[in-house]
C-alpha cells in the first residue's frame, strides 16, 4: 500500500490477506477507518466503516467482508441495503400511470418509509409484514393521541382492499429487488389475517354502489346547469372547459358503461367508430375501441346508447371550439392536451357535491351509505340497465366488460327489484295461492297504509 495508508491492520477473518483495515493520511483527525477486501477475481473492494474506533472498525469490517463474499457467491448485488434507498429507486426506475404513481408515492411517504425505513431489504418477510399490519391499523389513532393533525376520515377503518393493495405493492417491490439481483429470493407474504386484525379493517364496499333515481337525476341536472347552461358563465377558458369536461365525462362514460379510470381517460377520438343501426335505419350507433383499462384493452368495443351518441357529438363540437377534438387528441384532455388523471375529475366532482349538499348527505352518500364518487355513476348505470331496461346478466356483463360472477355478486338485488314476482311466486303454474276472502282482506289491509 502507498504511504498515505496509515495503521494498516490485517483482519483475522478470511484467508490470504483478504481484508485489511486502515486510515487515510489525507484525512483530518480523528480519522475514520476503511476496509479493503480482495475480490474473488481481479481487483479490490474498498469502503468507509464510518467509525474512528479501531475495535468497532474490526467488527464492522467482518460484517462487510461476510456480506461482500456472500454477494459474490450468490450473484446478489452488494451495496446499501436500506429499504428507503431501494424503494426510492423502485419508484423512479419504473413507468407508472399518473394516478398509480401518486398512490405509490403516498403509501411510501406516509406509511412504508416510516415503518420500514431503517430495515434492511434482507429483513422483509412475512413476520415483519405482520408487525407492519399491526402498526398500520392503529396509525391514525396514534396520530390523534399524539395531538398531530389528522385527515378528516382518519377514524374510518382502512378497507381490506386498501390493506390488500399495500401488501401487493410490497410484493411488487420485492419482485423488483429480485429481478435486479438485490435479494436472492422473494419471501412469501401471506394474505391471511388473524381475527384481531380483521376487526380493525372495513370489509364493506366503500364505493361503486348505485345512487337512487332521485340522486342520479338531481346530480346530473345540477352538473348540466353548472357546466353547460346558465351557471356556467366563466371568463377563464380553462375553468369553463373543465366544467364541461366533467359533465360530458360522466354522461358519455355512463352511456357507454366505461370504467371511470384508464378506460375513459385513455380514449382518443380515433377510437370512435360510427355504424348504421339495423333496428332504426336512420340512426347511427357509436362504438368505442378501448385500448387500455383495468383488465387491459377490451376485446369487444364498448357500445353507446342511442342518446349517448348525441352527448358524444356535442362534446366533440365543444372540444373543437377549445382547440381539441382531432383524431389524435384525448377525448377528455387536460387543458394542455395531455391525459387528464381520474383523481382530478373526481376531486372536482367531490367539491361540487359538497357545495350542493348543505349538510343533508343527499349528494354525498348512496342509499347503501357509501360515498358518491365517479364510480357511483357507472354502478348506477349498470343498475339501471337491469331495473329499467330488463337486461339479462350476460348482456350486462359484456357491456360493462366484467365477469358474470361480479355482476351477480354486486347487482343481484337489482334483478329482484326488476322482477319481484319471480321470487314471490312459489307455484309451478303462476298461481297466487290466495283465496277470494284472503285477497279481499289483504286489499283492505294495504289500503289502510296507503
Amino acid at each position: 500500500m502507498p504511504k498515505y495508508y496509515l495503521y494498516k491492520t490485517k483482519c483475522n477473518f478470511g484467508l490470504m490477506n483478504e481484508a485489511v483495515i486502515y486510515q487515510l493520511a489525507s484525512t483530518a483527525t480523528p480519522r475514520s477507518w476503511y476496509v479493503r477486501i480482495k475480490k474473488t477475481g481481479r481487483g479490490y473492494h474498498q469502503e468507509s466503516l464510518d467509525t474512528t474506533n479501531k475495535a468497532a472498525a474490526l467488527e464492522k469490517a467482518e460484517k462487510v467482508w461476510f456480506q461482500f463474499r456472500n454477494s459474490e457467491e450468490t450473484g446478489i448485488k452488494y451495496g446499501k441495503r436500506r429499504f428507503n434507498d431501494h424503494f426510492a429507486r423502485f419508484i423512479t426506475g419504473r413507468t407508472w400511470s399518473e394516478s398509480r404513481a401518486i398512490r405509490v408515492k403516498f403509501v411510501f411517504k406516509r406509511y412504508f418509509s416510516d415503518f420500514f425505513g431503517d430495515y434492511s431489504i434482507d429483513q422483509i418477510d412475512h413476520h415483519l409484514w405482520t408487525e407492519y399490519l399491526d402498526w398500520r391499523l392503529s396509525y391514525w389513532q396514534r396520530e390523534e393521541d399524539a395531538g398531530r393533525p389528522v385527515r378528516g376520515n382518519h377514524k374510518k377503518k382502512p378497507s381490506i382492499n386498501t390493506i390488500r393493495s399495500e401488501r401487493q405493492l410490497l410484493i411488487q417491490f420485492l419482485k423488483w429487488l429480485h429481478l435486479y439481483k438485490h435479494i436472492a429470493q422473494v419471501p412469501p407474504i401471506s394474505a391471511a389475517y388473524d381475527p384481531s386484525n380483521l376487526k380493525k379493517m372495513n370489509r364493506n364496499r366503500t364505493r361503486g354502489l348505485p345512487m337512487s333515481s332521485f340522486q342520479y337525476a338531481s346530480i346530473i341536472r345540477r352538473l348540466r346547469n353548472w357546466s353547460v347552461h346558465k351557471d356556467a358563465e366563466e371568463n377563464n377558458w380553462i375553468h369553463s372547459f373543465a366544467r364541461k369536461r366533467l359533465f360530458y365525462f360522466i354522461v358519455i362514460s355512463t352511456n357507454c358503461l366505461l370504467r371511470m379510470g384508464t378506460e375513459a381517460t385513455g380514449m382518443r377520438w380515433r377510437d370512435l367508430k360510427l355504424v348504421d343501426s339495423v333496428r332504426y335505419p336512420s340512426q347511427k350507433v357509436a362504438l368505442w375501441y378501448v385500448r387500455e383499462g383495468k383488465m387491459g384493452g377490451r376485446s369487444k368495443p364498448a357500445v353507446s346508447t342511442y342518446r349517448g351518441l348525441l352527448h358524444i357529438m356535442r362534446w366533440r363540437a365543444i372540444s373543437a371550439s377549445f382547440g381539441f377534438g382531432k383524431d389524435d387528441d384525448y377525448v377528455f384532455p387536460n387543458w394542455n392536451g395531455e391525459r387528464i388523471p381520474t383523481f382530478y375529475l373526481n376531486k372536482t366532482l367531490q367539491l361540487r357535491l359538497e357545495a350542493w349538499d348543505n349538510g343533508t348527505n343527499r349528494f354525498l352518500l348512496t342509499p347503501s351509505n357509501t360515498k358518491i364518487t365517479l364510480y357511483s355513476f357507472r354502478a348506477t348505470a349498470i343498475s339501471r340497465r337491469i331495473t329499467k331496461s330488463g337486461w339479462d346478466i350476460i348482456q350486462v356483463a359484456e357491456a360493462a366488460n366484467t365477469s358474470v360472477a361480479t355482476i351477480s355478486k354486486h347487482y343481484a338485488g337489482d334483478w329482484i327489484e326488476q322482477d319481484p314476482d319471480r321470487y314471490a311466486d312459489t307455484s309451478k303454474k303462476e298461481m297466487l295461492y290466495l283465496g277470494i276472502d284472503e285477497a279481499a282482506e289483504l286489499e283492505d289491509l294495504l289500503a289502510e297504509f296507503e
